[in-house]
């Protein structure tokens, strides 16, 4: 239980650091927090960022990338802009292509994307304009301004403003309700499978960057326990399977009893936020474990390249039908189980790093 708090505190701490880390190859940033920062200066080269909140307000020459909870673009970017977060707002103009992932996106009046751009999101409003093509994928979708190129729109609700133009095709969802005046392309609607397929596709892709970042993150900084957990689930199959299983019928069950007591309440979310970490642990150890046995195949050892193939074929083995649901039940109770190993585990067994090779020198 002292190993369970004190890991807890540290990724309570730790993690503003980790939000708040940047990587970058040129210029200057002003950073005011850890999860607050803010580009004052203007950056000559490639920007990959990776903060709490990112505020953009000097330009940059080349790409510009950013993984944050709330980003704003408000100055311009001569390349490609990749954003992934949950509320983000660009309005400036953007040189190449534009790919964003987010919650709510918003594109202001002053934007302008010069070539593509691809967004996946719950809503999307484009009050910029778009010289190139556009593929939106989101609940709805408002665009108050032109689109030159082809529009390729998945969508629940699709809403035109006054200025709203699109100069080229659409590829629409079908049974969607809008303003057929605004097309001045023709006009083709997405099969639902088809429509579904791509939504599938595309939302797997960006579950499997997030889920390999925070796994990055605990190869880096807690790389001993990454592979503690991964000798439990080679050498305590059985016991690891039972443990978790126990664990993920009895942890919400304490959480929800003690959330009714005025004492217990804050108790009752540590539970519920070691719960998720667990189940994300589980979704981590597995993948790796997978990625780990491959590479021993090809005699091949890397920590983040195991987790990287491990995570692909994990998925693509949970798409399989009846299979990919036993992979996932089994996942879940395995890797929950190694979790709770880490903390219960009184052995004081390390793990050995192999023997190196010693070459016979020549006389």
């Amino acid at each position: 239980m002292k190993k369970l708090i004190i890991l807890t505190i540290i990724l309570i701490l730790l993690m503003p650091t980790i939000m708040g880390a940047t990587y970058i190859t040129g210029g200057k940033l002003t950073i005011e927090n850890y999860s607050e920062i803010i580009i004052n200066t203007e950056i000559a080269k490639d920007v990959i960022i990776i903060g709490g909140s990112v505020d953009l307000n000097e330009d940059v020459e080349e790409d510009f990338n950013v993984l944050a909870s709330k980003i704003n673009i408000n100055a311009g970017v001569n390349e490609d802009l990749r954003l992934i977060g949950s509320e983000i707002f660009v309005n400036n103009k953007i040189g190449a292509d534009v790919l964003i992932v987010g919650n709510k996106v918003i594109f202001g009046e002053n934007s302008r994307a010069n070539e593509d751009i691809k967004v996946i999101a719950a809503i999307v409003e484009l009050d910029g304009i778009v010289m190139g093509d556009a593929e939106i994928k989101a609940s709805r979708v408002i665009i108050n301004n032109e689109i030159y190129g082809d529009a390729n729109i998945i969508t629940e609700e699709l809403i035109f403003g006054d200025n709203a133009v699109i100069k080229g095709n659409l590829k629409l969802s079908e049974n969607v309700d809008y303003d057929k005046t605004k097309i001045e392309g023709t006009v083709q609607y997405i099969q639902d499978k088809e429509a579904i397929s791509k939504s599938n596709f595309l939302e797997t892709l960006f579950n499997l960057i997030a889920i390999f970042i925070f796994g990055l993150i605990l190869i880096l900084l807690f790389s001993n326990q990454v592979k503690r957990a991964n000798s439990y689930i080679s050498k305590r199959l059985g016991r690891s399977l039972l443990v978790g299983l126990i664990a993920l019928i009895i942890v919400p069950i304490a959480a929800i009893i003690l959330m009714m007591t005025f004492i217990g309440v804050y108790l009752s979310l540590i539970l519920f936020v070691l719960y998720f970490i667990m189940i994300l642990f589980a979704f981590i150890i597995v993948p790796y474990k997978i990625g780990e046995i491959i590479l021993n195949l090809f005699s091949f050892e890397n920590s983040i390249l195991a987790l990287a193939v491990g995570l692909i074929v994990f998925t693509l083995l949970t798409k399989i039908p009846t299979l990919g649901t036993l992979i996932i039940i089994f996942t879940l109770l395995v890797g929950s189980g190694s979790f709770i190993f880490l903390f219960i585990d009184k052995s004081t067994t390390k793990i050995k790093p192999k023997p190196k090779k010693r070459r016979k020198k020549k006389r």
